[in-house]
């Protein structure tokens, strides 16, 4: 998503490169994204905090150091308007492709697909491969899922493995240390109902954007207990 929450400079730096080029914008539900972003920071142990309300109220007051606004600023990440009007000055609305996430995962839709293989002329008589890569599971082992993401002082010793070698091996435990069960995370439905509220302006204002009426997917209503 960097390309996107970094568009100021991304959108300018593509642009330079080939002022021709086509764009794809694949969009998620705003409040998804943020909940699993949330998950994917906790488990890549970026995220000390396992509550959602407090990770977005830190936010919210302006409390992350420059060093974590990368990874965790979950609600500036979902402010697509501001992110594709910086790709919009430079490239015109036919340059422009989006993706929307939950249409392209839903009963593996090929319909997502085939506006994309239309929007860059090429045969839509390919098989796809719709392998859910890069997911939020829960870590099977702690234990190890430390060794690979945090630095310690006899980490060092991996330099003595080639880097193309360390690189492929680290991607495949990470991988295989990844379970089907979901992260353990304080997240109710009082908070996705405020992330609702929080984004429902751009999401109205997205739809005159991308020209596709995203109400009834992402700008939901939670009607069950809220507290």
């Amino acid at each position: 998503v960097n390309y996107m929450y970094y568009s100021k400079m991304a959108a300018e730096r593509i642009y330079q490169y080939n002022p021709d080029a086509k764009i794809v914008i694949c969009l998620r539900n705003p409040v998804e994204r943020a909940i699993s972003a949330f998950k994917y920071c906790i488990r890549n142990l970026s995220e000390n905090e396992t509550n959602f309300a407090k990770a977005i109220e830190r936010e919210l007051e302006g409390n992350l150091i420059a060093e974590e606004e990368g990874d965790l600023a979950y609600l500036k990440h979902g402010n697509y308007v501001e992110q594709i009007n910086d790709y919009l000055k430079y490239y015109p609305i036919e340059n422009i492709h989006y993706l929307l996430f939950e249409e392209l995962i839903k009963d593996q839709s090929t319909k997502e697909l085939n506006g994309l293989f239309d929007f860059f002329s090429i045969s839509k008589n390919v098989e796809i491969d719709f392998t859910h890569q890069n997911k939020s599971g829960k870590v099977k082992s702690g234990f190890l899922n430390y060794l690979l993401r945090k630095d310690y002082p006899l980490k060092g010793v991996r330099k003595l493995i080639p880097f193309k070698y360390r690189r492929r091996w680290g991607s495949l435990m990470r991988e295989n240390n990844i379970s089907t069960e979901e992260i353990d995370v304080s997240i109710t439905n009082k908070d996705k109902q405020r992330l609702i509220d929080y984004y429902k302006d751009m999401i109205v204002e997205m739809e005159s954007i991308i020209n596709r009426k995203l109400g009834n997917k992402w700008c939901y209503k939670i009607h069950e207990n809220t507290h």
